[in-house]
């Protein structure tokens, strides 16, 4: 009997060759074992002054190199897509859709991208093999930081990466781009500063960039989007818009503190079907969630509705409200946003900017727009201090500089 032609890199399943997607989860079918065959890239020099030097690891679609840009002499990504899927003309489509997408939304939260290209064709072969050139992540996704905690978020690490998502993908929004495929695993966390959790959004591939594109064809088999953050629209088959990523936001946010998802199921269909024809499980009936404020929990559920009308309308909306009900809970932006700063207080700086201005930096109450906010008396005595401390200290070194001009010193010439 003849070896089926293709294999799930996921779960394993094989099939013929005219299937192209996995039935069971929408994984890109392969050919055959990559890891084998990406090594022979070590060493060459892509776009011109990238080296690639070592192999990350190797994805259903493609594999991702460290590389070197020379001159700068900074570490860089190079993702590659597999060379058996270079016939397939929608893989290359999303494949560059990523790279555009991203290019065109500059923001810190969102993975950069140097440059994109396609290696020389091999002998015999007049397809070109694309490839992108990323900056280098070093940090973890957000699915192992759930894996390594347990299944579960604290509150107020939750809301951190959560809040820094929605300022993220709102950018995509403003500009008219819906990602569609947003998860655990496309959101890493990477160290800045002293802060841990900085998060980079990657994985624009099956981004919708307005509606020149909407109309991405499909395969018996593909799934777009991973089901359990699938929106009930998406899952229909429906042209999705913003509220399609506010719902998957929600549902990371839901996962995060229940240590699962509102829908479950052994198979994307049957998870789709639930999503279409069931509410969803309240985040506040959920055991491992069960300090979550009730502002917070009804937020979420109302985000997770079937009815996108229903939801926030995009993905800062969705990250205002969720300011204005932890606020509105009574919790402290210490408790909530807590993160030591260069002054040794602790505030709310773990906050997107938008946000931040509105919680410590304008008169505007995140809770009960209009209303007023006090400084904290503390943080504002600690900023006084310091002020004094730098004012006095830069009149000493003016009057220094004074007299030793006056005396001939400090280059002076004298008189």
């Amino acid at each position: 009997m003849p070896e089926p032609e293709r294999r799930c890199p996921k779960c394993g399943a094989t099939y013929g060759g005219d299937v192209l997607f996995c039935p069971a989860d929408g994984t890109p079918l392969t050919s055959r074992p990559v890891a084998a065959d990406v090594e022979r890239f070590v060493g060459q020099t892509v776009h011109g002054d990238v080296t690639i030097e070592a192999l990350l690891g190797v994805g259903a679609m493609a594999s991702v190199f460290r590389g070197r840009q020379a001159g700068v002499e900074r570490g860089v990504a190079v993702k590659l897509l597999h060379r058996e899927l270079v016939p397939n003309a929608l893989l290359v489509s999303r494949f560059q859709r990523e790279a555009r997408a991203a290019a065109r939304i500059r923001h810190p939260n969102v993975v950069e991208v140097i440059g994109m290209g396609s290696l020389e064709p091999e002998s015999g072969n007049a397809l070109r093999q694309p490839y992108l050139v990323l900056e280098y992540l070093d940090g973890l996704t957000l699915r192992s930081a759930l894996s390594a905690a347990g299944g579960t978020l604290p509150l107020a690490r939750t809301l951190g990466i959560v809040l820094e998502l929605c300022d993220a993908v709102g950018e995509a929004h403003d500009l008219g781009i819906v990602h569609r495929d947003l998860k655990p695993e496309n959101v890493m966390l990477v160290r800045r500063g002293d802060d841990p959790d900085f998060v980079k959004l990657l994985d624009f591939g099956l981004s919708r960039l307005g509606e020149a594109e909407a109309g991405l064809e499909t395969h018996a088999g593909a799934v777009l989007g991973t089901a359990r953050y699938l929106s009930p629209e998406g899952g229909r088959g429906e042209p999705v818009g913003p509220a399609a990523d506010v719902y998957a936001i929600a549902t990371i946010f839901f996962e995060c503190l229940a240590g699962r998802t509102p829908f479950d199921g052994d198979r994307p269909v049957t998870i789709l079907v639930k999503k279409t024809s069931e509410p969803a499980q309240s985040l506040a009936s959920m055991e491992r969630a069960g300090d979550v404020p009730e502002s917070l929990a009804a937020l979420i559920d109302r985000s997770l509705a079937r009815d996108p009308a229903e939801r926030p309308h995009d993905a800062r909306a969705l990250g205002q409200e969720l300011g204005r009900a932890a606020v509105a809970s009574g919790l402290a932006h210490g408790e909530l946003f807590a993160r030591p700063t260069l002054l040794g207080s602790r505030s709310a700086s773990r906050l997107p900017h938008a946000a931040r201005t509105q919680l410590l930096g304008s008169p505007v109450n995140l809770a009960t727009p209009g209303v007023a906010v006090p400084r904290s008396p503390q943080r504002a005595s600690g900023l006084g201090r310091f002020g004094v401390i730098f004012m006095c200290f830069a009149l000493g070194v003016l009057g220094a500089l004074v007299l030793a001009t006056h005396i001939g010193g400090c280059g002076g010439t004298g008189p």
